[in-house]
């Protein structure tokens, strides 16, 4: 009796250990099977893609330092864009190989020390590539030529010139602007380069470029006036001017107001005589106002012949 019980004691005490040996292992494979897990990052995946458009574009994922670093996909018809970075942002205008006006799906993982280690890729979001065209570079020489770099995809350059109360918005294909076409004074002046492409956005404008600009008038290329037409004064020149001085019979009236058309560079400026002591034997002689200490004229004027 009492040996059978050593030998149940005996089954007892090796069932324990198998029962102990069994479940240790259990242990150390849940263990091996996490650490695995925890090892290869695969579930981790990065959320959506972010998209903020600033002064640039930037496209972000919320980071993760348990990697080394991230990799973005740009698809499109079956193509592929990658770019990888040790930063989880990455900017627009650093990347190669977009174009304008097509639309990418992009996603991003994480990337662990092997490329089985790196996480699942983000849900794709869908963007289209709009590009800034960069911000042109201003220069001005003594002569009153305003210049500037061209911008690669520029159709034509957006000029704004400030001088006192007035702003001349100017719309330019070429790249300089004389600025004898305005009167001289203190001018601040903003440019942007701008595209017909509704995928390449206008560039930003320039810092303020700030120049005392002196101009010396010319003397205009002729003047006629029409008696028979509200006694209508028409005056031509090469300068684009805002008011002129009327002299009829020995009597300045100065500072007259005008209008005035361009075609190709040639300006013509009217202004009505109708209320002035005007009649077919005055003499008319006119000559460009706006003289101060940034506008001088040295010339006697032109005398007006009558139509």
């Amino acid at each position: 009796m009492e040996e059978k019980t050593q030998k149940k004691r005996a089954i007892d005490k090796k069932s324990l250990w198998l029962i102990i040996g069994g479940s240790l292992l259990g242990v150390a494979i849940i263990v091996g099977v996490v650490l695995a897990f925890l090892l290869g990052y695969n579930s981790n995946a990065p959320g959506q893609v972010n998209i903020v458009k600033l002064d640039k574009t930037y496209f972000s994922v919320n980071s993760n330092n348990n990697y080394r670093g991230y990799r973005f996909v740009f698809a499109s018809n079956g193509e592929e864009l990658v770019f990888e970075s040790e930063d989880n942002v990455i900017i627009l205008e650093d990347l190669e190989g977009l174009h304008a006006g097509t639309t990418y799906q992009i996603r991003a993982c994480y990337l662990g020390e092997t490329e089985s280690a790196n996480s699942d890729y983000s849900q794709a979001v869908s963007w289209t590539c709009y590009f800034r065209l960069e911000t042109p570079v201003l220069s001005y020489d003594d002569s009153g030529l305003l210049s500037w770099n061209a911008v690669e995809n520029a159709d034509y350059y957006n000029l704004q010139i400030i001088s006192g109360a007035q702003t001349f918005t100017l719309n330019v294909t070429e790249t300089s602007y004389d600025l004898n076409n305005i009167d001289g004074g203190q001018l601040k002046i903003f440019l942007s380069a701008r595209s017909n492409s509704q995928y390449l956005e206008q560039s930003l404008l320039t810092e303020e470029f700030a120049i005392d600009f002196y101009k010396s008038f010319k003397d205009f290329d002729s003047a006629s006036i029409n008696l028979n037409s509200n006694n209508l004064l028409t005056v031509t020149g090469s300068q684009l001017i805002t008011e002129i001085d009327v002299q009829i019979d020995g009597v300045w009236y100065v500072d007259r107001p005008v209008s005035a058309t361009n075609s190709d560079g040639v300006y013509t400026y009217y202004v009505s005589l109708v209320d002035f002591p005007l009649s077919e034997g005055s003499v008319v002689m006119v000559r460009p106002s706006n003289i101060d200490s940034y506008n001088s004229y040295s010339g006697s004027g032109i005398q007006a012949q009558f139509e």
